[in-house]
């Protein structure tokens, strides 16, 4: 399908051994004259390669610009799997954005989260809400784990636990003993930030 072409394209692009910056000015070239000559997939391929190399370039901001374009090409062509993709990449970055990988791992201890940040995991959910609604069950997986660990940051345990038990539901009717490992975790992770060790430890 589409997904695979993009995929197939991107193992393309990644050949580019120039620095990032001008691989993103590769991309966002591809991208205009893309648009310009009607290649309404090309452009696609070149948003989301630019948000990818963005990423890899912890410039979040930049990325979920790019993402937004790349999710407006997906909305057109009408291919939702790819649309879940551009809300679960959009996720991820407002949560890199909250809790940057710079200044350590957040989700799994108690800082203090800034307004800033607050608000940011706001958006993150709005994205990860939108990937549950179009995904199948393996995105929703992936987007009942996402909502889970913005929720636990921001401190309401009840809405957490509810969607790590979702994500978990989910890989045992997908028999992936990996995702069941990873919803488990995520519930021990949980139980323990609320001081509830028995329930850690059983996890």
């Amino acid at each position: 399908g589409r997904l695979a072409k993009i995929e197939s394209s991107l193992k393309g692009f990644s050949n580019n051994q120039g620095p990032s910056k001008t691989a993103v000015s590769d991309y966002s070239m591809l991208a205009f004259s893309s648009q310009r000559s009607g290649k309404i997939q090309m452009e696609g391929q070149a948003y989301l390669a630019m948000s990818i190399t963005l990423d890899n370039m912890q410039q979040y901001t930049k990325a979920i610009d790019s993402y937004l374009k790349f999710l407006a090409v997906c909305k057109k062509i009408g291919d939702i799997t790819v649309e879940g993709l551009a809300y679960n990449c959009l996720g991820v970055d407002y949560m890199f954005i909250a809790c940057p990988p710079s200044e350590g791992s957040h989700f799994d201890g108690d800082k203090e989260l800034s307004t800033y940040s607050r608000d940011m995991l706001q958006k993150a959910i709005h994205y990860h809400q939108s990937h549950l609604e179009v995904s199948d069950e393996g995105g929703q997986f992936v987007a009942s784990c996402n909502l889970g660990l913005c929720f636990g940051l921001l401190g309401d345990f009840t809405e957490a636990t509810n969607h790590h038990q979702e994500a978990l539901r989910i890989a045992i009717r997908l028999k992936s003993f990996s995702g069941q490992g990873i919803s488990v975790g995520n519930l021990g992770l949980l139980a323990m930030r609320q001081g509830d060790y028995p329930t850690a430890r059983t996890c």
